[in-house]
């Protein structure tokens, strides 16, 4: 199987609840790395079949109950992974005070007060600001934002990949096929797909497309020293969170453009 379709289907299998070929490797060591770097790939997919879920709903449904589908399909797609992840980052950070008990809650699959507060607050705030573009600017601004807001977070997720440590020991953790290092040339391929999408943004004009990355940048720069702080890299948790809240930020950023 040619080397790039290969990393493709991967990327899929684990990222997505798409059906992919029986006879697709799991990825081990460094190709771990370079499969995830087409993680902002799978965030076109997920963010276009949103965008047309949005799409086709607005036709003959109400705005509101059109963003509520599309964050719908959004969801069934990945299986809810990244916000199971923010589940547990959110109850590991919120309820652990020091490092040993952070990790041991977030490896815990029971989701307490902190991890569904966080999930539920996350998902209302995405379907507001969708729904503050969509009242403001329309189907294509609602569109533009789906497409751009999934591939650029995802893109931001993996980057602690290449900035920051795995830090779990136990090689059945659950986030430790995403534990490997991800060199300088595979972010580099993942930031064109991270960030074209941002083109959409530049028929209302350049400023836009720049108000609407800064609070993304925020969350990131943020989420680094958080994880750095609290327990001295990330886990497979701290990247579901990442891709849930650059999302938020990007999504409070197009609102605050289109409004």
């Amino acid at each position: 199987m040619n080397g790039a379709r290969e990393r493709l289907w991967q990327a899929l299998a684990f990222f997505t609840r798409l059906p992919v070929p029986r006879s697709v490797p799991a990825p081990h060591g460094a190709a771990r790395a370079r499969a995830a770097g087409l993680a902002p790939l799978i965030g076109w997919l997920v963010g276009g079949c949103a965008a047309l879920a949005y799409a086709l709903a607005a036709t003959f449904l109400p705005s509101p109950v059109a963003v509520a589908l599309a964050l719908v399909v959004s969801v069934l797609i990945t299986g809810a992974l990244h916000e199971d992840g923010l589940a547990d980052f959110c109850d590991g950070f919120g309820a652990g005070d020091d490092r040993e008990r952070v990790l041991a809650i977030m490896a815990d699959s029971r989701s307490g007060v902190y991890g569904v507060l966080g999930v539920v607050l996350v998902v209302l705030l995405r379907y507001t600001t969708l729904s503050g573009v969509a009242a403001s600017a329309g189907t294509l601004a609602v569109v533009a934002t789906l497409i751009a807001g999934h591939a650029l977070s995802r893109f931001l997720c993996v980057s602690f990949m290449h900035t920051h440590s795995y830090v779990r020991p136990d090689p059945q953790a659950k986030g430790r096929k995403l534990s490997a290092p991800m060199d300088a040339t595979t972010l580099a391929l993942a930031t064109l797909p991270g960030i074209l999408p941002l083109a959409l943004f530049w028929i209302p004009g350049v400023p836009l497309a720049m108000l609407a990355l800064a609070p993304a940048l925020l969350v990131r720069a943020w989420l680094g020293r958080l994880f750095t702080r609290r327990i001295g890299g990330y886990t497979g948790d701290c990247l579901g969170a990442a891709q849930q809240l650059t999302l938020c930020g990007f999504y409070l950023g197009a609102s605050a453009a289109f409004g």
